[in-house]
């Protein structure tokens, strides 16, 4: 549970980036969707450390991966057999998760953050990046949607970096 927090706390300006642009999703229920990213360094990413959130309150895991291995215990059960990630990928350096039969109870902002090769003497990744998704799912013509844009959904940006700092700080803590 601690190392999840470690990874969640690495904010975008470790990566060298100030600020993450959101990757929009828009697709209908019972579609497939992938969160897809390629690393800025084409390396073997199978060892690495993944942990993607859907922002709600409380925080939802869509999927953890530690040390290469999944950890389907800390997976929120609104996603429960329905992510899968893609093992060839990730040992060419590409990230590709793929959330199958999404639903309306999906939609909103997810924060996706990884890191390799994790150096206990200097308590830092040597590799580093994130990504932001916003989801949005229109429902079948069977039902209506009260909600009218993706955001108004979990949490606003600037509350997800605030989360982030809070767990920055969390992080720090854990590892005087």
């Amino acid at each position: 549970m601690i190392r999840i927090f470690v990874l969640v706390s690495l904010t975008s300006s470790v990566c060298g980036m100030s600020t993450v642009t959101p990757v929009f999703h828009q697709t209908e229920e019972t579609n497939n969707i992938v969160i897809s990213w390629d690393s800025w360094v084409k390396t073997d990413l199978s060892l690495a450390d993944l942990a993607c959130f859907f922002n709600s309150k409380p925080l939802k895991v869509l999927y953890q991966l530690i040390n290469g291995v999944e950890v389907p215990e800390s997976q929120h059960k609104q996603f429960a057999g329905r992510v899968q990630l893609d093992r060839d990928a990730l040992r060419e350096g590409r990230v590709r998760i793929h959330l199958s039969t999404v639903t309306a109870e999906d939609s909103g902002n997810y924060w996706c953050k990884l890191g390799a090769d994790y150096d206990k003497n200097t308590m830092g990744w040597s590799f580093l990046d994130n990504r932001q998704v916003v989801l949005n799912v229109d429902q079948n013509n069977d039902g209506e949607r009260t909600d009218e844009s993706p955001s108004t959904f979990g949490m606003t940006p600037a509350e997800g970096r605030k989360l982030l700092d809070f767990l920055e700080i969390l992080d720090r803590l854990w590892h005087q």
